[in-house]
């Protein structure tokens, strides 16, 4: 699958990323994989199924991490980006209608209403977050120009999407972005063990859309 792809690497420091950061790390209002089947109505709802891997994956010495904000897991968090294409992502994105929590190496789990497709654009991760006399973060962009559309039949209640692999160099710089359904069975057998469920995943039509014209779809 050919990809359009962005890599941009922030620095910054101020009181509002400390604000948006003890946020994002306490999970308040950012979508997040789910643990509880019970509370997706099927009717109106649709389980979205994948992972995000990022290759080589970011070990936990990568990340510098001071700041007590309990950030322990923050080497495998990846903010992605969903829903609607707000163009170049060069700074914090802040808005969390269209952003999902999820760990990388790990299968999400993320319910989404029947009319509303998934789109997914990449995402960032935080390569540090260091305190004293202020704080200092550092932000990586992976972003998928146009976006990344799951299609699916109309009675699917759960989607596989796959894994969503993004390659970098020792610099973060993204060199490749791949997709593979080929999980598929495996990911079924972990669907059934975690959610105790005989819900078939339905393998998603996976729909490039052109950056230059988001309307237009080429596969």
């Amino acid at each position: 699958m050919k990809t359009t792809m962005k890599t941009t690497i922030r620095k910054s420091i101020s009181l509002l990323i400390v604000l948006s950061m003890a946020v994002f790390l306490n999970g308040c209002a950012y979508k997040r994989t789910m643990d509880d089947i019970s509370s997706v109505n099927p009717t109106n709802e649709v389980i979205f199924v994948g992972r995000i891997e990022i290759d080589p994956k970011i070990e936990k010495d990568d990340v510098k991490v001071t700041f007590a904000l309990g950030a322990s897991d923050l080497y495998r968090t990846f903010v992605m980006r969903h829903g609607e294409d707000i163009g170049e992502m060069t700074q914090y994105v802040g808005d969390s209608e269209h952003s999902a929590l999820v760990y990388t190496d790990e299968d999400f789990y993320l319910p989404f209403e029947r009319n509303e497709p998934f789109k997914m654009f990449g995402g960032y991760f935080y390569t540090q977050l260091q305190g004293g006399g202020s704080v200092q973060s550092s932000t990586v962009f992976f972003q998928l120009k146009g976006g990344l559309e799951a299609r699916y039949p109309k009675g699917a209640k759960a989607v596989y999407v796959g894994t969503i692999k993004f390659k970098r160099d020792e610099f973060y710089n993204l060199k490749n972005i791949s997709v593979s359904q080929d999980g598929l069975e495996a990911a079924q057998k972990r669907f059934q063990t975690k959610f105790k469920s005989k819900y078939t995943l339905v393998k998603a039509e996976l729909v490039r859309v052109k950056p230059e014209n988001a309307s237009k779809t080429t596969k």
